[in-house]
């Protein structure tokens, strides 16, 4: 434990950096030839990894207790206009049901050392006023230092965006993107400081959340 602690706290000072960028949302990729498949769901379609440990702030157990976290990443300017351009690959379309049915059990595979023990995971993707997608995840095991996978995210070979970063690009946009709930619903931690704020699908990276008790 000693160990995690000392990481969180040399981990502080460049997350304090992130948080404090306005509106810099590029991923920590700088081409194409840094994006390599990683827990790919197929159907041209994967994952953003999100990793968690307690703000150095924080109690040391406020991890403890999370029965389920959720997480809602907004849609960057390519996944918006791949959606408004492709409806039949939204959640509800002809080729966004085959991607989404059943997803859950793919973000949960088992056999990942870095993942944390899931049952359940529940996908809502908004295309309306707002773009975004949320996930919720049932967590059975410990979640500090351990991986969840948010998804399901086109890949850039789908999407096929122009521009100077053409990548499908998702963020987290307030401290209640990423938050945990108790058994009871009730909200256990939020997120303090996000590292990286925005990712790409299949970075190599995870999103390391630091977390803290709701206000």
């Amino acid at each position: 434990m000693l160990g995690v602690r000392l990481f969180r706290r040399l981990w502080l000072a460049p997350l304090l950096a992130v948080a404090c960028t306005n509106g810099d949302l590029e991923p920590d990729v700088d081409d194409e030839s840094e994006l390599h498949p990683y827990g790919s769901l197929g159907n041209d379609h994967g994952v953003v990894r999100f990793e968690f440990y307690p703000s150095i702030i924080a109690p040391d157990d406020l991890l403890e207790g999370t029965a389920t976290v959720e997480i809602t990443m907004r849609y960057g300017e390519c996944l918006i206009g791949f959606y408004q351009t492709n409806p039949h690959y939204r959640q509800h379309g002809v080729d966004g049901e085959q991607v989404f049915l059943g997803v859950g059990n793919d973000l949960c595979a088992t056999g990942d050392p870095e993942l944390a023990e899931c049952v359940d995971v529940q996908v809502q993707q908004e295309v309306d006023v707002a773009y975004q997608l949320t996930v919720e995840t049932t967590i059975t095991g410990p979640l500090e230092g351990r991986q969840l996978r948010f998804g399901p995210l086109p890949t850039a070979d789908l999407t096929q965006c122009d521009g100077p970063l053409p990548f499908p690009i998702a963020e987290i946009h307030s401290n209640g993107s990423a938050r945990g709930l108790d058994a009871a619903g009730e909200a256990l931690w939020v997120t303090q400081y996000a590292d990286p704020i925005a990712a790409t699908t299949d970075q190599r990276e995870p999103i390391r959340i630091q977390a803290i008790p709701p206000r």
